[in-house]
C-alpha cells in the first residue's frame, strides 16, 4: 500500500527535514561554479537563522538539503521578532528561494520562474529515512563523482563528518567553510 506524503506541511521548530526542489523545464539551477557559491551564501544568510544546515547536495538541475529547524525560542531571538516561529520559518525560506532566483535570473539574462514548484519537504523522523538520505548524498558525490565533474572548474572537495550525538551526517561537499 502506497503511503501518501504531504510535501507541503508546515515546518515545525525542533524538527529535521529533507528539503528539495528542481529547476523548471530543462533549465539548470547551477549553470556555473559561481552559482553554487551564490546559493550557499544565500542559504547561510536566510536559512541559518532558522535552521542548522546538516548536509546538502547540489546538482545542476536540483538540490537536496538536510536541515534541523531551530527551537521556537532560538528562532524568535535570532530574528528578534514576536511573530510565530512557523511564519518566521516560512518567510525565511521564501526569501531564500526568491533571492536566489532573482540573482540567478539577473546573472544569466533570463526572466521568470526558476523553480518547478514550491519546495518540497519530508520530515526526517526515523532512522530508516535518515540512512537513505545519507547513502543518497554520499553516493552521488563519493561513488559517482563523474556525475559532477563537468560542472566544476576545480576539483570537488569533500568534508564528511558523522555527528553520532544526533546520528546525522554533515557534509560540505562543495566549497567547505561557506556554511
Amino acid at each position: 500500500m502506497k503511503m501518501h506524503i504531504n510535501y507541503y506541511e508546515k515546518l515545525k521548530p525542533s524538527s529535521s527535514y529533507h528539503i528539495f526542489n528542481k529547476s523548471i523545464s530543462s533549465d539548470k539551477l547551477f549553470a556555473e561554479t559561481h552559482d553554487y557559491l551564490v546559493f550557499l551564501l544565500k542559504l547561510k544568510k536566510y536559512i541559518y537563522p532558522v535552521a542548522e544546515i546538516l548536509s546538502y547536495c547540489l546538482i545542476p538541475n536540483h538540490f537536496h538539503l538536510l536541515v534541523e529547524i531551530r527551537s521556537m525560542e532560538s528562532i524568535q531571538q535570532e530574528l528578534m521578532s514576536e511573530r510565530s516561529p512557523e511564519k518566521l520559518i516560512a518567510q525565511q525560506f521564501s526569501n531564500f528561494f526568491n533571492s536566489y532566483a532573482k540573482s540567478f535570473n539577473a546573472n544569466h539574462d533570463r526572466a521568470g520562474r526558476l523553480f518547478l514548484y514550491p519546495f518540497k519537504r519530508i520530515q526526517v523522523d526515523d532512522g530508516e529515512y535518515l540512512r537513505y538520505l545519507i547513502c543518497y548524498f554520499f553516493e552521488i558525490f563519493h561513488f559517482s563523482p563523474e556525475m559532477c565533474k563537468p560542472y566544476f572548474s576545480q576539483p570537488i572537495r569533500r568534508k564528511m563528518k558523522f555527528r553520532l550525538d544526533k546520528i546525522i551526517v554533515s557534509g560540505n561537499i562543495l566549497l567547505p567553510g561557506i556554511i
